[in-house]
């Protein structure tokens, strides 16, 4: 638009231009027509209005290139503006790839954790039931532990009083005396304190139970509650005995 302006204005200044040239001749013409007379006015008058009109035609272009170098530095700059919003979106692209690989280590790291905790959570409750099982055998074996010990220790039981009463037996008779002492001296058995059993021994310590459960654990010098005072924890034969003053207490079988 501003172009067909100024080709518009350095037209009508052409036009301007031819027709003051025809209706006035300059000083130069005047002149031109005193030396040569012989020329027709009207073709050096074209002559000059041509002169003039190129003249103006020049100046009128230089608008128009001023305004080309202006559109081509617009192009230049569009072009660089192109370039830069192509290089800020592969950088985009780039960052978004980036952001999708990220989350794919996230989720994958996620995944592998989760793996973890159920195989954690297996070998806990694993460890759980083998220690169930453990803990059941021990039991089991404890009984029966103690059942084989009860066993054998009624047994040996059985076997002390059968020796002592066979001993009892057999014990001689004591004549009566002839220097005229005071009664009869007879030798009594040992008497077996059946409310007591006798458990284990370690170590010269005895251990003792009543018939109520109450386990004691006692040496010699100690005092048996309601027995009295232990005399010696001995092996009689393959027995052991803890011997008081009110008698022995020996393994039963209860």
């Amino acid at each position: 638009m501003a172009d067909e302006t100024e080709d518009k204005q350095g037209a009508g200044a052409a036009s301007e231009a031819i027709a003051a040239a025809t209706k006035a001749p300059s000083g130069f013409a005047r002149r031109w027509l005193r030396i040569a007379p012989a020329f027709d006015r009207k073709v050096l008058g074209a002559a000059v209005a041509g002169l003039l009109l190129g003249t103006l035609l020049g100046f009128a272009s230089a608008p128009r290139d001023r305004y080309r170098d202006e559109l081509n530095a617009l192009r230049s700059e569009l072009a660089a503006g192109r370039a830069d919003t192509a290089r800020l979106f592969a950088e985009l692209e780039r960052g978004s790839s980036a952001a999708t690989e990220a989350g794919k280590a996230v989720a994958a790291a996620e995944t592998e954790a989760g793996r973890r905790d159920d195989a954690l959570v297996e070998r806990v409750e694993r460890l759980h039931r083998d220690l169930a099982a453990l803990h059941e055998d021990l039991r089991g074996r404890s009984d029966a532990l103690g059942r084989d010990q009860a066993e054998r220790i009624a047994e040996l039981a059985r076997t002390l009083d059968r020796k002592l009463q066979a001993a009892a037996q057999t014990q001689p008779k004591v004549e009566p005396a002839t220097t005229g002492s005071i009664g009869d001296a007879a030798a009594a058995a040992p008497t077996m304190l059946g409310d007591w059993a006798l458990r284990e021994v370690l170590d010269g310590a005895a251990t003792i139970q009543d018939r109520k459960r109450r386990v004691v654990e006692v040496a010699r010098g100690d005092v048996v509650p309601g027995v009295g005072r232990v005399e010696a924890v001995e092996r009689r034969g393959a027995v052991w005995t803890v011997v008081t003053k009110r008698g022995l207490i020996v393994p039963q079988d209860w």
